[in-house]
């Protein structure tokens, strides 16, 4: 089969190329890579940073694979805790700390409105730390996210890790390692939701789909940073509201086999 040389990291030796992909196949998988955006704070590394954590949860368990799992969270006794920052005149609207997503109520607004599924909002408390001062009222809701994409496992890790396929844990195993790894979903077999965590590997990371990219501009959020899924793509800069043509021109020269 032919190998195509490609930008990225191939997610078992951390080279440069991508298995041995037929040019169909890997043309298929970036198209599919440049419809999905993941989510995070800002890059910009300020402002406040919430925790969340839960008055109730499920009964932790041990996996068939060993890990420990914590039970499952009862997003309507959701709190935060403010880790840094202050929440006071807060122009934010992502404010989640490590493996927590915290959105203002503006931007679950923004969101509904424009008809985005795959999350349920619930409003918390903050408490600051010390439980110095508790914010009752605070205008910002922790985020469940319900959508879920199936990661292409070949793109992946070639098969070679140790993946659980109770809890979707994944271990290094053979020539596959710790690093850089594709996720590229499977779009026949993912749910149309907007925003998506894994599904069948288990992330922290919270992607969206291309057209969520436009209401961020459009509701003029703050405090998120939208990375294109492909390697080599960059941030999506959401100052420019004609961020497509430039995601475009991108696109070309980075990977003029999509053209």
């Amino acid at each position: 089969m032919e190998r195509p040389a490609v930008f990225g990291c191939d997610g078992v030796t951390g080279g440069k190329s991508w298995f041995h992909l037929s040019r169909a196949a890997w043309i298929a998988a970036m198209k599919t890579l440049t419809r999905y955006f993941t989510v995070e704070r800002s890059y910009g590394g300020y402002g406040p940073a919430v925790s969340v954590g839960f008055a109730e949860c499920g009964p932790a368990e041990v996996c068939i694979c060993g890990r420990q799992i914590a039970g499952v969270a009862d997003f309507s006794s959701a709190y935060g805790v403010l880790l840094e920052g202050s929440l006071t005149d807060c122009e934010q609207d992502n404010v989640g700390g490590i493996d927590s997503v915290v959105w203002s109520e503006r931007a679950v607004r923004a969101f509904e409105n424009a008809g985005l599924g795959g999350f349920r909002a619930y409003p918390i408390r903050i408490f600051e730390v010390g439980l110095k001062n508790v914010l009752s009222n605070s205008g910002f809701c922790a985020i469940e996210i319900t959508g879920r994409l199936t990661f292409d496992r070949g793109l992946f890790d070639n098969f070679e890790g140790q993946l659980c396929e109770k809890c979707g844990n994944w271990k290094p195993a053979g020539r596959a390692k710790y690093g850089a790894k594709v996720k590229c979903p499977i779009v026949g077999e993912a749910k149309t939701e907007a925003f998506c965590k894994g599904e069948n590997i288990n992330a922290a990371t919270v992607f969206c789909e291309r057209r969520v990219v436009e209401v961020f501009i459009q509701a003029g959020l703050s405090g998120f940073g939208i990375t294109a899924t492909a390697p080599g793509l960059g941030i999506i800069d959401l100052s420019d509201p004609h961020w497509e043509a430039a995601f475009g021109r991108r696109v070309s020269e980075v990977y003029p086999q999509l053209v």
